[in-house]
């Protein structure tokens, strides 16, 4: 009896610490809490590691009800970006990806296709301080679906579309800047 009960001790035992092994390292592969500070202060964390960029975090934007949500932000020179994070087992986040561009010109829209476990995104992201469009036509590369979105007269847009399940996770679009009657501009 008293061998049994010393097996189920060390069984217990092994179990117990292989669930803690499990967990340590699940914290440690998503250990950004789910708000926004602490996702704020780990994009600027991750961004900042390749050179003083000093990004600030302007939106956060939880995908539907999928794993994954994404942080739009600025650097200090005025380039935006994207961050993409995924939620784990533990509930907490990680930096999946991140994005931005040389964005010095007048205008700069951008295109991101982003996969979740629910379904498929397309993010544009851009600013426009001449305010010189109004709207944004994305059109999937190598698929018929398009859409239009109005910009807003405000100096950095934000949008995210919940893409159509035949898209199968496009990841480019071609865009195009449109005027308020929706003609294209060439700039």
């Amino acid at each position: 009896m008293r061998k049994i009960i010393m097996v189920l001790f060390i069984l217990i035992g092994v179990i117990g610490t292989g669930y803690g092994v499990r967990a340590v390292q699940i914290n440690a592969k998503y250990p950004i809490l789910n708000n926004t500070e602490d996702i704020k202060k780990n994009v600027v964390l991750w961004q900042n590691r390749r050179g003083d960029v000093d990004p600030t975090l302007i939106k956060v934007e939880h995908l539907g009800n999928s794993n994954t949500y994404v942080a739009f932000f600025k650097n200090r020179t005025e380039e935006i970006g994207i961050a993409i994070l995924k939620k784990g087992p533990n509930k907490n986040l990680r930096i999946h990806t991140t994005s931005y561009g040389k964005n010095d010109a007048a205008y700069y829209v951008q295109y991101y296709g982003v996969n979740t476990n629910k379904g498929n995104y397309g993010i544009i992201v851009g600013k426009d301080p001449t305010n010189k469009f109004s709207f944004i036509r994305a059109e999937l590369i190598g698929d018929p679906f398009t859409y239009t979105v109005q910009v807003p007269k405000k100096d950095y847009f934000f949008f995210v579309n919940k893409l159509p399940k035949e898209n199968g996770g496009k990841k480019s679009a071609n865009l195009y800047l449109l005027n308020e009657k929706k003609q294209e501009i060439n700039y």
